[in-house]
């Protein structure tokens, strides 16, 4: 009920409605806060899929208590790329294909951490403006 009122009250970006069509529609940033982090913040998908999966090291103090850091949110976005690896391999047969030929060649982490990398990359790609093709990345 809330749900609807907030759908017909808000109108979606147009990098959202783009980003829905990489398999487990994971968040991956939004324009607003381009200067803090986001697909605009990094030069290519691959720095954008590194940034994606970094996570803070040290236990120790931060600079500005109570202010969440830049690197739990990076952690964030590694978990939200991971839970949409688990959705593509359950809901798409190229990508489950592509992910069953990884596990067997390495072991499940890895393929699972592959996977999650190459939607981040296709994250970048389709915020940047460019049409998702599940064929050019998984074969």
């Amino acid at each position: 009920m809330i749900e609807g009122a907030v759908l017909q009250a808000v109108k979606p970006k147009a990098e959202y409605q783009r980003l829905q069509q990489v398999p487990g529609s994971a968040g991956a940033g939004d324009g607003d806060r381009a200067g803090e982090w986001g697909v605009w913040a990094v030069a290519s998908a691959g720095d954008y899929a590194s940034y994606c999966r970094r996570s803070r090291a040290s236990g120790g103090p931060t600079e500005e208590e109570g202010r969440e850091q830049p690197q739990e949110r990076e952690r964030y976005l590694a978990w939200a790329f991971a839970e949409a690896a688990v959705y593509a391999v359950r809901f798409y047969p190229r990508i489950a294909a592509w992910y069953e030929r990884k596990k067997r060649r390495r072991n499940v982490p890895v393929a699972m951490k592959a996977l999650a990398c190459k939607l981040a990359k296709a994250a970048w790609h389709v915020m940047r403006g460019q049409a998702f093709n599940e064929a050019m990345l998984f074969g």
